[in-house]
């Protein structure tokens, strides 16, 4: 019986430190993300001369940002 209930128990904290990982690798995703690879490929759009699709992406996600940071 003990067994039983250490087994349940073990399963439980086992899942919710999985999904903890999930979240926080998720979180670093999302970090180097924006980062890293954003201000790198804007970067890489405007010294191939499309900086016109450049600005048109700043602009964009600059909209969004905005509207999501008004919106918490």
């Amino acid at each position: 019986m003990l067994s039983t209930i250490f087994i349940i128990l073990m399963f439980a904290v086992v899942v919710d430190f999985f999904w903890l990982a999930i979240k926080l690798a998720w979180s670093v995703g999302k970090l180097i993300l924006s980062f890293i690879f954003f201000p790198v490929a804007m970067i890489l759009l405007a010294a191939s001369g499309l900086i016109t699709a450049a600005l048109m992406i700043l602009l964009i996600v600059g909209i969004i940002a905005l509207i999501f940071s008004f919106a918490k």
